[in-house]
């Protein structure tokens, strides 16, 4: 095929093995998918009937835990592109679009990394992005709600812009923009993870170019642009995290048989004996033919002195290894900020089946390079990329078949009919934004939110006065906004039924916390009360974001001096 086809002819063909793989999540566009999906099914309805119904941009989710950030939790994903899409076809349809859309991008990602980092033949490519981008890593994600693990699938896009050595800044700020729709994707263990992968990235580079400067400068625009740009998910991120830590215990570890059943058990009991958490945590399957031919890409990159695949296989499986001893990789990594609150460490297997599946190209290469017939060792490889396919189809089916909760509620929000309710929590969680219910109940493994003990229950007015201090007139409750006509007969508190939190505001005095819950003091006379959500660092951090964008898209654009021949000449010698 002409070079010049091929981007066109890798990318449907990718879109096409992804629709095979998911498609019974794609047969009936209505069904809901099981476990996370319905906290991110009800993330994405929060802030899709804000804007829709309410006409107000999503920043506070009040139909969770009795009322929580939206700007500040991490896992939002309102500022990612894919939510967008929501507008056009439904917040359920676009979560799917946004699964095929990472599997796209994780299989593409693999094949131009083996084609243009390692110039393998198109078989060769085919095969190591077929056994990473529908391997059970990604499987058990997309089955299971792990959207906010789905940005993994840019790994193998951001080891080809670190070493792609043309025009620095341009790639530099491409790295950054990866890092940044990592961000905004919600990215809660993609994000420090890609710190890592691509420090470890560059030190590769600069081990082989033998020089660290050139290096250090990209790190710096890369991070640097990252941290600019991001401000508007970075700093409320930090102050939730501050108001509510989340440190967890570091009490995990793998053995190598479980690494080896990991890798290779097509099927699995739900629970792990001797392990706090459940099989979609561990299934990385790639399955028997891609390990042997990982095999053999080893020795091929012993003897191509292709030192940072095995030095990569080996840093990223002892991170995954887990708790082994006070001075193990991860035991060590878990004391960092930030990295003290992932609490998964199987999770690292997404960078050992990257280096695997690259390894088990390069096998699969070894293989062609030794049939002397052009024709015949293109067959062969087809044959090759074919029956690993087939085998990862077969064995993710039952677990896309997952895909079969019942559809949303098919209603429209109203103002004053907002209560809260704590029944069929799981049943109805990701319906509550569109019927306009909240939950004092917070969703199992999330952030640490608390919710208020005094909030009350049942379609209830949702602002209360003491019955001795006059009464309510009238109320509404939007997404963001309370309202609220009050009669008192002296100075009271009038206490609102939802969590305090300081970025709510008032013409009317100064929101206090009583017992967690949003109340205001008055004093006596009849009163137009309002309560709205702004955040004071919105604002501020919106501008260094909006300040950091165009810096960003100038250097994709401009992209800045070209390196001379002569210098990539010197560095691939």
């Amino acid at each position: 095929m002409p070079r010049v086809r091929e981007p066109l002819a890798v990318f449907l063909l990718s879109t096409l093995v992804a629709c095979v793989q998911w498609w019974p999540m794609l047969r009936d566009p209505r069904v809901t998918g099981f476990g996370d999906w319905q906290m991110i099914h009800h993330n994405w309805e929060a802030a899709y009937v804000s804007l829709k119904w309410f006409g107000e941009w999503p920043l506070w989710d009040p139909f969770h835990c009795g009322g929580v950030p939206i700007l500040g939790n991490p896992e939002s994903q309102v500022y990612a592109p894919w939510f967008w899409v929501s507008f056009a076809l439904g917040t359920v349809l676009a979560v799917k679009v946004m699964l095929l859309g990472h599997v796209v991008s994780a299989l593409t990602g693999v094949y131009w990394l083996a084609r243009c980092r390692y110039q393998l033949r198109a078989s060769s490519a085919a095969l190591g992005a077929l056994v990473w981008g529908c391997g059970g890593w990604l499987v058990w994600d997309g089955a299971g709600g792990h959207a906010t693990f789905f940005a993994f699938a840019y790994a193998p896009w951001l080891s080809l812009l670190v070493h792609r050595r043309r025009e620095p800044l341009r790639e530099a700020a491409g790295v950054a923009a990866l890092l940044l729709l990592t961000l905004l994707e919600g990215g809660t263990y993609p994000l420090p993870y890609f710190v890592l992968f691509v420090a470890f990235e560059l030190a590769v580079r600069a081990l082989s170019t033998r020089t660290a400067a050139p290096c250090l400068r990209f790190a710096g625009v890369s991070f640097g642009l990252l941290a600019v740009c991001g401000a508007i998910r970075l700093v409320p991120i930090y102050l939730s995290l501050k108001a509510h830590p989340r440190t967890v215990p570091n009490d995990d570890a793998l053995a190598l048989a479980e690494v080896w059943q990991m890798l290779t058990a097509r099927a699995h009991a739900w629970r792990v004996p001797g392990h706090p958490f459940a099989w979609p945590e561990y299934g990385s399957y790639i399955g028997i033919t891609a390990l042997a031919l990982a095999a053999l890409g080893l020795l091929r990159a012993v003897r191509g002195r292709w030192w940072h695949l095995l030095l990569g296989l080996g840093l990223w499986g002892s991170l995954m290894l887990g708790n082994l001893g006070t001075f193990a990789p991860f035991s060590l990594l878990h004391k960092l900020p930030v990295y003290d609150s992932l609490r998964v460490p199987s999770r690292f297997a997404v960078f050992v089946t990257l280096y695997l599946a690259l390894l088990a190209a390069h096998g699969c290469e070894a293989l062609l390079r030794r049939v002397s017939r052009p024709r015949l060792a293109t067959a062969l490889g087809m044959l090759l990329a074919a029956g690993v396919c087939a085998d990862l189809l077969g064995a993710s089916m039952p677990i896309v078949r997952l895909w079969r909760e019942p559809p949303l509620a098919d209603v429209e929000a109203r103002a004053d009919q907002f209560h809260l309710v704590n029944q069929d929590y799981y049943r109805f969680y990701a319906s509550y934004p569109r019927l306009n219910l909240g939950t004092p109940t917070c969703y199992a493994g999330g952030m640490n939110w608390t919710a208020s003990r005094a909030l009350w229950l049942g379609a209830l007015p949702q602002v209360r006065v003491a019955p001795d201090a006059g009464r309510v007139l009238s109320w509404t409750k939007t997404p963001h906004v309370l309202r609220a006509e009050v009669e008192l007969t002296r100075p009271a508190r009038v206490i609102t039924n939802q969590n305090y939190a300081p970025a709510f505001r008032s013409h009317s005095g100064t929101p206090v916390d009583d017992r967690g819950r949003l109340a205001l003091d008055l004093p006596a006379g009849k009163h137009t009360v309002e309560l709205s959500y702004l955040p004071r660092e919105l604002r501020v951090s919106a501008a260094v974001s909006c300040g950091g964008l165009a810096l960003m898209l100038w250097l994709l654009l401009a992209g800045g001096p070209r390196r001379s021949s002569s210098d990539r000449a010197r560095d691939a010698e």
